[in-house]
């Protein structure tokens, strides 16, 4: 530890000319206790006097460099006038305090100082202890006289109590003796009459009994029919279940079915229908066509008009054709452009979900900062945004990943800098966006730490950043581990529940809640880019917006139009099919027309011949042959077509009108009921229909075994009735027996009752009184009261009470004050034994650090006497120098005990030392020695000079201040102490004012004090610069 930096300001005016001395007045105005009681004159004079303006305050700093922790704080720099600490106000002592910790006086060289507290504080016990020792001495003899006085009384006191408990037992006696007379007579009255109600209250309880067990029977029996109706509702509705299952079952097997019945028979018809027109056109064609025509130009023109209006029908077939492909392709976009609108529906209901959650987790985040920060953020993504600037990274929080167990860890060691940017200030300043702490990484120089290495959670480039928070800090898994590391390795240690152990031993820790989380808050805050993704998704949002409004205000709107959406959809499905055969059964028609076109264009171009060569004559009689088996055949296709007509009709009507109703109805139900696999195939939907029909068996087998069991329990339940219903029957008659004969009886004892009552009013009378004797002597119980004659007690009851009218005055509290003061003088008396031991603990306290006190007096000065030989050698080395400790006793016989190391601790002590001497040599080893007032100046000096370097040796402090010591020293001892001073600076600052070349030439910095305009003025020069003004000044310069 050292001074880092002096500032002063406007403080004193000095009388020298180079106002060197203003550098150590100021450092002693703020360490030292001169200064700390000064009057209003004192005080003004303090003010710098010179040209200008009068100076109205003053102050001066001075700034310690603690990186050593010397000084007890948690700061390596500690600065501020006014008796401050960290930037609190604190009083002068905590100062001094501070100070005196670091080495800062005098007193503490040999430790005395805390000895001196320790003993002044035992001084204190004692004089408490002694005051304390007196009032009770004080309070032991005044309660020995009241005990005096007490003890007259109780003789008195035992007399009248003795008489007391003879009246006592006397009177409990002749009392007692009458109230059990009358406790009998009592109890015969009422035994008489309990006698013969004991047995009604049995029957009475037996009938509540029966009672409670029918109520519990009842109960039992309607819960049992309940659960009965239960179960009976539970399989009607799986009757119903099963029934619909059944249903659905058989629907959808007669859609299997008939769709592949439709299936099978198409291709048939479809196959005989192209038979029929193709036997047509045969026997058309072997009819001929030369019958027809007379001449080859009749024959040409009918096949030319045949040709052209074959080329006209295959233009318009063709034109139907492309306008069929275009329905198709129009049709499977729409059905593509419904199934994706649909798609797109979904996907933004659920974005519209996730925008919500955006939304929730931005507000939560804003909470856990302030209003500042979160619109620092806001203006830093729009200005990155607008401006398009490049290497702004983003908050540190957002920088690198983390586990979960570790969140309260991270939180608790980042704090608000989870929240810190990069660059960007100029921009947020001019718009006046916030404020944001930001960390640039090409200025960041974290401290370098030796942890162990773990793979990062971030990205290299942020490493510096992450250093800068997170690089001092360990995760440790308890307090008591932490602590250990955070002295060990000189970081911080946080546990992962957030309690912090730092490496000055300071504890930090508490409740921390995880709802709040900063870092959850920056994890819902990078949604937020999710935000600018979809913001052209939120475009489409709005144009379905009002449709959806519209939707929302019922689910069965809703619901209606989803229906209608796949209606739809299956409609175009269907009309699509419709198209392509349509499309088919065109390009059917389209080569057939072709072929007959090419047919008639291959006669065209042949010879028109009126007669048939004999080979045609030979394949027409062959076609006239078959022209009836023909037409038969063409008559059976034409009939076995109608049929197929006729069933394909009836199927598709079926179809159309039944099962595919049935089928739209369970998809309905499926998507009503949730059903995710609406989607799936007609065998699936019925596999599933099976599958519930058995679970639906099932259920209702373990009910019918449910519903047996309990008609078993209400059968037995009904019988248990019975049983006891007749039991109570029978109780109820006895019962009533019962009261009859107890009335008869009450009205032969009602002549009783007074009787009774006055019995009773008597005992109560004897019992109160008994109450008012109050505790009774044990006396009274034995038998010698017990069995005393009634007319013997009554008469030595009178006599006793006589006896006690003599004792009207006595003091009847008189054994408890006897009492009480006794148990006081016993404490007070066990109280002075424990100050006598406090005492002469005190004492034997005081000898002990009496004891240490002398042994730290002579080690030091053992230890300080040995370091002052050596260091005098070293400055004089033809001479020796030693310390020597003046005593009381060497004063009264004029002579100085010498001794050194060996004879320390001799004879009287250390109380009876009164000072330390100096015994030196400059020109031998061997020469008697000059003791100090002996000496001249310089060697005065060098003496002084030596006992500080030694005491410097023994318990160094922080820094030295020396002004102009080497001014009266020879050069060679100049030259020593400076080489002296080179050493001694590796464990201390040493700072000098000098104007003798020695020093300058080890010094590690070189200051010039000059006077200017009636100021002084100090500068950092060179050491060529002192030299040269040092020499200016021996010279005269």
């Amino acid at each position: 530890m050292f001074i880092k930096q002096i500032i002063i300001q406007g403080f004193k005016s000095y009388k020298d000319q180079t106002h060197n001395s203003n550098f150590f007045a100021a450092i002693r105005f703020v360490l030292s206790d001169k200064y700390t009681q000064l009057g209003r004159e004192e005080r003004q004079g303090l003010l710098h006097e010179g040209a200008g303006s009068a100076v109205m305050s003053a102050y001066v700093e001075i700034i310690f460099d603690n990186s050593d922790d010397r000084f007890p704080t948690n700061t390596p720099e500690v600065k501020k006038d006014e008796y401050s600490l960290n930037r609190k106000n604190t009083t002068k002592n905590e100062i001094m305090n501070i100070l005196e910790s670091a080495g800062f006086s005098r007193r503490t060289v040999a430790g005395t100082e805390v000895y001196e507290t320790r003993r002044a504080e035992s001084r204190r016990i004692m004089e408490e202890t002694h005051h304390k020792r007196s009032k009770i001495d004080d309070l032991l003899e005044t309660i020995g006289g009241r005990l005096g006085e007490l003890e007259e009384e109780k003789e008195e006191l035992r007399q009248f109590q003795e008489r007391e408990r003879e009246r006592k037992c006397l009177d409990y006696t002749i009392n007692h003796r009458e109230q059990e007379r009358l406790q009998e007579q009592l109890q015969r009255l009422n035994n008489e009459l309990d006698g013969g109600v004991e047995q009604t209250d049995d029957n009475r309880e037996a009938l509540k009994q029966s009672e409670r067990q029918l109520e519990s029977l009842r109960q039992q029996m309607k819960l049992l029919s309940e659960e009965k109706a239960q179960y009976k509702e539970e399989r009607i509705e799986l009757f119903r279940s099963k029934a619909q299952a059944e249903s659905d079952n058989a629907a959808q097997q007669a859609i299997v079915e008939r769709s592949e019945q439709l299936r099978a028979i198409l291709p048939t018809f479809n196959a005989r229908r192209e038979n029929e027109q193709a036997t047509r056109q045969r026997l058309y064609a072997k009819q001929g066509r030369q019958a027809q025509f007379r001449t080859k130009r009749e024959r040409d023109e009918w096949l030319q008009r045949e040709i052209a209006d074959h080329k006209e029908e295959a233009d318009e077939l063709e034109q139907n054709i492309e306008r069929l492909q275009s329905d198709i392709a129009e049709m499977r976009d729409r059905i593509e452009n419904l199934q994706q609108a649909k798609e797109q529906r979904d996907q933004l209901w659920r974005e519209e979900a996730k925008l919500g959650k955006f939304d929730t987790a931005e507000i939560a985040l804003g909470k856990m900062m302030d209003q500042n920060t979160m619109r620092g953020l806001k203006s830093i993504r729009r200005i990155v945004q607008q401006h398009e600037i490049e290497g702004a990274y983003g908050p540190i929080g957002e920088l690198f990943e983390f586990n979960e167990k570790y969140k309260t860890a991270v939180e608790v060691t980042a704090g608000m800098s989870l929240f810190h940017y990069v660059r960007l200030i100029q921009l947020l300043q001019q718009e006046k966006g916030g404020r944001l702490t930001f960390t640039p990484l090409n200025r960041l120089n974290p401290k370098q730490t030796n942890l162990p290495k773990a793979s990062d959670a971030f990205d290299s480039a942020y490493e510096k950043s992450m250093q800068q928070v997170f690089g001092s800090t360990i995760v440790c898994p308890n307090l008591q581990v932490a602590s250990q590391y955070a002295r060990s390795h000189g970081v911080s240690a946080i546990t992962p529940g957030g309690d912090r152990s730092d490496r000055k031993g300071a504890l930090t820790g508490g409740y921390h809640d995880n709802r709040n989380s900063r870092l959850d808050g920056i994890v819902s805050e990078r949604r937020d880019e999710i935000d600018q993704r979809v913001t052209k998704a939120m475009s489409d949002l709005q144009k379905v917006e009002q449709k959806r409004n519209q939707l929302e205000n019922g689910y069965g709107p809703l619901r209606e139009e989803l229906r209608r959406r796949e209606f739809d959809l299956n409609s175009r499905r269907d009309e699509l099919e419709r198209k392509q055969h349509q499309r088919e059964q065109v390009e059917a028609l389209m080569m057939n027309l072709s072929a007959q076109l090419s047919a008639y264009q291959s006669e065209l171009s042949s010879d028109f011949k009126k007669a048939l060569s004999a080979q045609e004559e030979q394949q027409l009689d062959t076609v006239n042959t078959q022209l009836p088996d023909l037409r038969k055949q063409h008559a059976a296709a034409s009939s076995e077509l109608s049929s197929l007509s006729e069933q394909k009709t009836t199927i598709e009507l079926e179809l159309k009108e039944n099962l595919r109703p049935r089928l739209d109805q369970l998809q309905s139900f499926d998507a009503e009921t949730g059903d995710a696999r609406s989607g799936s195939s007609l065998t699936a939907k019925m596999k599933e229909r099976q599958a519930d029909l058995k679970r639906a068996s099932k259920s209702l087998s373990n009910i019918d075994v449910k519903l047996k069991e309990i008609e078993a329990s209400i059968e037995k339940a009904q019988g248990e009735f019975s049983t006891v219903e007749i039991e109570r029957a029978n109780q109820r008659a006895e019962v009533e027996r019962l009261d009859q004969a107890i009335k008869n009886y009450q009205r032969s004892i009602e002549k009783g009752a007074q009787r009774r009552a006055g019995l009773t009013n008597r005992i109560n009378e004897l019992k109160t009184h008994i109450n008012s004797l109050g505790a009774l002597p044990d006396a009274a119980f034995t038998a010698q009261y017990q069995n005393m004659n009634l007319n013997t007690a009554q008469t030595r009851l009178h006599k006793a009470q006589e006896a006690l009218k003599k004792y009207g005055h006595v003091n009847k509290k008189a054994f408890e004050q006897y009492v009480q003061f006794e148990k006081q003088r016993e404490a007070l008396e066990t109280r002075r034994q424990e100050l006598d031991s406090s005492d002469a603990s005190i004492r034997e306290l005081i000898e002990v650090l009496d004891q240490r006190k002398d042994e730290a007096i002579e080690r030091t000065f053992r230890q300080v006497s040995k370091e002052f030989a050596t260091i005098f050698e070293r400055l004089v080395p033809a001479g020796k120098g030693r310390l020597i400790i003046q005593r009381r006793i060497d004063r009264q016989t004029n002579g100085a005990d010498e001794d050194s190391d060996d004879e320390a601790g001799q004879r009287t002590g250390v109380e009876n030392y009164i000072g330390v001497g100096i015994s030196v040599s400059f020109n031998s080893k061997h020469d008697e020695q000059q003791r100090i007032q002996q000496l001249s100046g310089g060697q005065k000096s060098l003496c002084a000079l030596a006992l500080v370097f030694a005491i410097q040796a023994s318990d160094p402090a922080p820094f030295y201040l020396f002004d102009e010591i080497d001014a009266n020293l020879d050069a060679q001892y100049r030259t020593a102490v400076a080489q002296l001073l080179q050493e001694s600076s590796q464990t201390g600052q040493f700072i000098c004012t000098t104007f003798r070349p020695e020093m300058l030439l080890v010094a590690e910095k070189c200051y010039g004090v000059s006077y200017l305009s009636k100021a002084s003025s100090i500068d950092v020069v060179s050491r060529e610069q002192a030299l040269d003004f040092v020499e200016g000044q021996i010279s005269g310069k």
